[in-house]
């Protein structure tokens, strides 16, 4: 999952042929090399020994031919793979809900993440808000957290800073560091929640002894600047 930025309004693969001998290989113009035909090679031979001459339009006409050829097959290559990627993600989703109808929480938080941000399928906000609640409301904590930051700033969703500081508070209380390091911040600024500053340093501190960089990198900042450096925004 993409990981909100802390300061923002958003919580975030020449080769080379080697050639034994010259005159059984031809070059394609990809520049590989392939071995010809041995009859192939010998009709040419005879072809030249005899003097033929090849009438001009006509192999005008070979050359454009070879050369709309790969186009062609370029074409379809890329159509094929376009269908087998969407096959895979249509398949994809049938076993995620394969997987929640077996019980497994964490498959209703990617299919939320699906419809949320478009990856894969439509963006559809209505479906993915469906499954970021389900989610929500069994106990993931990840789930939690973004349907909090949703309702608390208005991200797609329709701005409830009451819903939205439940949810991100239930997110803290599991110990997620992300959910933890939100929190102390907006009680810390005051930002969409009622400023707190000794509940906010609570929370900041926990989320950077859990190890999550963005808050150990603000709680220093915090320690050496104090409250003046994350409220200065609102001032």
């Amino acid at each position: 999952m993409k990981e909100k930025d802390f300061d923002s309004q958003t919580v975030e693969h020449e080769s080379v042929s080697s050639q034994e001998n010259e005159e059984n290989t031809t070059f394609t113009d990809d520049s590989s090399s392939t071995i010809t035909d041995q009859n192939e090679f010998t009709f040419v031979s005879l072809a030249e020994q005899k003097n033929e001459e090849t009438d001009p339009n006509e192999a005008e006409e070979v050359v454009d031919a070879k050369e709309e050829e790969p186009i062609a097959n370029s074409s379809n290559i890329v159509s094929l793979d376009e269908k087998r990627e969407q096959n895979n993600i249509d398949e994809g989703i049938k076993w995620l809900h394969r997987a929640i109808a077996a019980g497994d929480i964490e498959s209703m938080s990617e299919v939320a993440y699906l419809y949320l941000t478009g990856s894969g399928v439509p963006k559809n906000i209505e479906e993915g808000r469906k499954w970021l609640e389900r989610a929500a409301e069994a106990g993931d904590s990840w789930a939690m957290m973004e349907l909090g930051f949703r309702l608390l700033v208005g991200e797609d969703l329709e701005q409830d800073r009451t819903l939205g500081e439940k949810w991100l508070r239930r997110s803290a209380e599991t110990n997620y560091p992300i959910a933890m390091r939100i929190l102390g911040y907006r009680l810390l600024s005051g930002d969409e929640i009622e400023q707190n500053i000794k509940e906010g340093e609570k929370w900041l501190r926990k989320a950077a002894e859990a190890g999550e960089p963005i808050a150990m990198r603000e709680w220093g900042k915090y320690l050496i600047y104090g409250i003046k450096r994350i409220v200065k925004k609102n001032n």
